[in-house]
This record gives structure tokens, C-alpha cells and sequence, in this order.
């Protein structure tokens, strides 16, 4: 008796374990499977030949004339008020996407690289309820992201969703903090230049200012409250330092320094796998000293749960087994 009491007991502390544990696997298993749709859809761009881009290309340029046409019939050239929608206010249709090809895979026209926060979320064409359960979507009203002048980008993620933490962390960017933008192997690069509190309907500051390349990130704040907007505003990088850039290291990818308008020789490129050094690396990214500080706690946290509730889990089987082995002997 004493010793099916002890049994009891052991599963009881397995079923709690694992109830600990769950939530922060799914939290890995989400960094996985974002990076796997990641290389996923590098790999499909990098089979693109010339003229499919060139195509890409135009598509892309006809939207944005008609996003700034709209706002030049409304006399809203520098100021897109009658235009913006809140993605988290109004969720899109997937009919109300703003622009559409069967040569991005499932709707993704690219993604966004985060450094200082270690997020590399990918971007879906329109704030669908959907896309924005996946990762990071443009916003209706706004420029297609892509980089030029008179262009302004806004790309919308949630504070955290269903254990993903997407621009949970958005709010530790700071002036001069770097974030990439990956389009058809171009790699646009802005600088933050500020932030900005506002309610979900305040479309003020997301003009489109002549000559200017401009991005903002759109998330809900504060976080888990929900009932204001925060604003992360950048700025593209000047070729240069573009150029000298050493954020991209990642292999196959290609750096440009020109505008997605204006592109430079394109090959095409064989696929890569996605292999256990890469899931590796997602692990132990918590050792990354370019993280910050705040990110870094959150990402060992969340590793150091799991190996302990699986030590946990593998100490207790090891108990019961030997109760039971021993009971068998007598």
C-alpha cells in the first residue's frame, strides 16, 4: 500500500511536469517551425529566374503607385489617415490582401530581422487574422514593403500569441537599433529613430514624406492590456552603410544595396536544408551577446524549464521503475 501511495504520488508530480513544461515547448517549437518556414521560403525565392523577379517586381511597383494614387486623389499624399485600417481593431479578409502571387509561398513576401531582439518573423501580404497568427503582415493602407522614396512601410505583430513571442519585445528598440527586411534576396536595412504611443485609431504619423524610405512596426500596447497602439518608426540606411553591414550572416542570402525598384544582377541559387545544426542554434540562441539583456533571461528561462522538467520527468519513470522492480522480486 505504502508503496502504490508512492507510485500515486510520482505520477502526480509527472502530470504537473509535464503541465509545466508544455507551455514552454510549444514556445520552442514555434522559433523551430518559424525558422523552418523561413529557409522554406528562401529556398523557393532562390529558384526565381530573372524574368519571374522582374515580373515580382512590377507587381509590386503597381501597388505601391496605387496606394500613393489613392492618396493623391484624397489630398493625402503626405498623410494616409483615409486609408490606414488598424489590424487589430478590423482584421483584413483574406480577399482584403493588397497584393497577391502564387510566386510567394502561402502569401509571404519576405522577412523581418530583428537583431537586438533575436526575432526573424516572416512578413504576410495583409493583416489577416490568420497571417498574424503566423508571424509579422503589412498593413492596409500603407506602402508595400520593398524600399524607395516616398514610401512608407507598416508592418503589424502581435505583443505575443499562442506562445510565440512575435514583437513582444519591440519596446527595447532604441534609436540607431537595426532592423532588416528580407524581399526577393534583397536586404533593405532601416534605423530606428524613435517610438510612439497611440490609440488604435491615430493614423497621424504614418504619412508618407517625399523622397523619404520610411518603416514602421505596429503592435498592441501595453502588453496583455491591449488598448493602445505602439509605433517603432525607422528609417532606411544610406547604401554605404548598407554595405558594411555585418548583421546578415547568414549563409545564401544575398545583400543589396539597391532599391527593390532598381536591382543588380540575379542568379539563381541551389536550396539549402534546414538541419539539426540549425535547430541547434535556435536553442542555444540565448547565448547570443548581441541580444539584449531582457531577452536573453526569457530565452534561457524558458531552456532551463524544459531540461528540468525532463530531468524531473526522467528521475520519477526512474522511481517507479525501481518501486515496481522491486516489488516483482518479493
Amino acid at each position: 500500500m505504502k508503496k502504490k501511495r508512492k507510485n500515486l504520488s510520482l505520477w502526480l508530480f509527472i502530470i504537473g511536469a509535464f503541465i509545466i513544461m508544455i507551455p514552454q515547448i510549444r514556445i520552442l517549437y514555434n522559433e523551430i517551425i518559424r525558422e523552418y518556414d523561413l529557409y522554406q521560403y528562401q529556398n523557393q525565392i532562390n529558384q526565381v529566374t530573372i524574368e519571374e523577379r522582374e515580373i515580382l517586381l512590377e507587381e509590386m511597383r503597381e501597388q505601391r503607385h496605387t496606394v500613393e494614387q489613392v492618396a493623391s486623389n484624397n489630398q493625402q499624399v503626405s498623410n494616409l489617415e483615409m486609408n490606414y485600417i488598424d489590424p487589430f481593431s478590423v482584421i483584413e479578409d483574406e480577399e482584403g490582401k493588397t497584393f497577391s502571387s502564387s510566386k510567394f509561398p502561402n502569401n509571404m513576401l519576405g522577412y523581418i530581422v530583428i537583431p537586438k531582439i533575436g526575432e526573424r518573423l516572416p512578413i504576410y501580404i495583409g493583416a489577416t487574422d490568420y497571417h498574424l497568427s503566423l508571424g509579422t503582415a503589412t498593413v492596409e493602407g500603407a506602402s508595400v514593403p520593398g524600399g524607395g522614396p516616398g514610401t512608407h512601410s507598416v508592418i503589424s505583430g502581435h505583443r505575443g500569441y499562442a506562445g510565440a513571442n512575435y514583437f513582444r519585445h519591440i519596446d527595447l528598440l532604441k534609436e540607431g537599433d537595426l532592423i532588416e527586411l528580407h524581399i526577393l534576396n534583397e536586404i533593405l536595412l532601416y534605423a530606428v529613430t524613435g517610438n510612439a504611443i497611440i490609440s488604435p485609431y491615430d493614423s497621424s504619423s504614418l504619412k508618407i514624406v517625399e523622397g523619404e524610405d520610411l518603416l514602421t512596426l505596429l503592435s498592441c500596447h501595453p502588453y496583455r492590456v491591449n488598448n493602445q497602439r505602439i509605433l517603432i518608426y525607422a528609417k532606411r540606411v544610406p547604401s554605404k552603410e548598407t554595405q558594411s553591414s555585418l548583421l546578415s550572416n547568414y549563409q545564401n542570402l544575398v545583400a543589396s544595396t539597391s532599391n527593390i525598384s532598381s536591382y543588380e544582377l540575379y542568379e539563381k541559387k541551389e536550396g539549402t536544408d534546414f538541419t539539426g545544426k540549425n535547430i541547434l542554434d535556435i536553442i542555444v540562441k540565448f547565448l547570443d551577446p548581441s541580444l539584449e539583456r531582457a531577452v536573453r533571461k526569457e530565452l534561457l528561462f524558458n531552456r532551463l524549464i524544459i531540461v528540468l522538467c525532463l530531468f524531473a520527468i526522467l528521475g520519477a519513470f526512474s522511481m517507479i521503475y525501481k518501486n515496481n522492480h522491486i516489488k516483482n522480486k518479493k
